[in-house]
């Protein structure tokens, strides 16, 4: 169960992963734009799928915290004794979020190799 409608839903279905990029079904009860990971994927591949999922996991870190931290500091407002006690949760999750986000974002791996800079040299090129 995801109660927001663009988080993503995972099952594991024999030897892979399937990774939903859509919450809709078809016909056959499969979920549309679902990627099956399976061992005849290249490397590359595989790389990209689970940058993705990685970063739809953030995506979903991130709206909680919204939605939590909005919560705290309306409950702050609400019983306020003149302290602001909301700061402490928000930066200590705040700094889990960070961290959350540098491992979905962050470059992979500590070797420049050529398609590294191919991809860079097509985003300047546009």
């Amino acid at each position: 169960f995801y109660p927001l409608p663009f988080v993503p839903s995972h099952q594991v279905l024999g030897r892979g992963i399937l990774i939903s990029l859509s919450l809709s079904k078809n016909s056959y009860g499969a979920r549309e734009g679902a990627v099956r990971m399976n061992s005849g994927m290249t490397g590359e591949y595989r790389e990209a799928v689970r940058r993705l999922q990685s970063q739809k996991h953030f995506y979903r870190h991130a709206v909680v915290f919204l939605i939590c931290q909005i919560t705290l500091g309306l409950l702050n407002l609400l019983a306020w004794h003149g302290y602001a006690w909301v700061i402490w949760p928000l930066l200590g999750w705040g700094v889990g979020l960070l961290f959350h986000a540098l491992a979905a974002y962050a470059p992979r791996g500590n070797k420049l190799d050529e398609r590294h800079v191919r991809e860079i040299m097509k985003t300047l090129k546009k």
